[in-house]
């Protein structure tokens, strides 16, 4: 009779260490999500005010830095409430911040942005549908203007697909349920 109170002791003191683990994790991400909300924040209404003579117009793509980070641009989908400011580069860091350009340019018509799947950031990239508008404003106040055209779920082994089609301009995140795949959302000018 003792090694089954045992046996269910040690169960059930398992099952409180991994309720304690998954708390953990939320609480993580929650913060995570809120803290790259408040930099994406700072970094957009810095990118508002800033005047003219900031920007960095000698590089292939005009940026203006902000506490260290290059920035090309605000990026906006109203049917999903994002308003976020762009970094120029892609890194794990700056990822926990805002959006980042992956590849590409928007110039050139084949940029790839992506972004943590924060609420706050592309957390419902996978909410739009087909002909939903995107806005990429540069910092010089240029609008780029964009429509969904596909939408598609790759394996992160596949990310090679990222960069094929003819797409203007290629959005995307981890989805929410299973981060081996990614939200992948294709866009052409209008």
């Amino acid at each position: 009779m003792s090694k089954k109170i045992s046996i269910s002791k040690s169960l059930m003191i398992v099952g409180v260490v991994l309720i304690l683990a998954a708390l953990a994790i939320i609480v993580y991400n929650v913060v995570s999500d809120y803290i790259a909300k408040i930099k994406s924040k700072d970094a957009l209404d810095y990118i508002n005010l800033a005047k003219e003579d900031e920007y960095n117009i000698n590089n292939e793509i005009p940026t203006i830095q902000y506490n260290g980070i290059n920035y090309i641009g605000i990026i906006t989908i109203e049917k999903i409430n994002v308003k976020l400011p762009v970094i120029s580069s892609y890194s794990q860091d700056y990822l926990k911040i805002a959006p980042t350009l992956y590849q590409g340019n928007i110039y050139e018509n084949n940029a790839v942005i992506i972004a943590h799947n924060y609420k706050s950031h592309f957390g419902n990239l996978d909410k739009l549908s087909l002909k939903d508008k995107v806005v990429f404003t540069d910092i010089n106040g240029n609008e780029f203007n964009y429509e969904v055209v596909n939408k598609e779920d790759i394996d992160e082994k596949n990310s090679f697909q990222l960069d094929t089609g003819e797409w203007d301009l290629t959005l995307f995140t981890c989805k929410n349920i299973d981060m081996k795949f990614r939200t992948v959302v294709r866009l052409k000018r209008i």
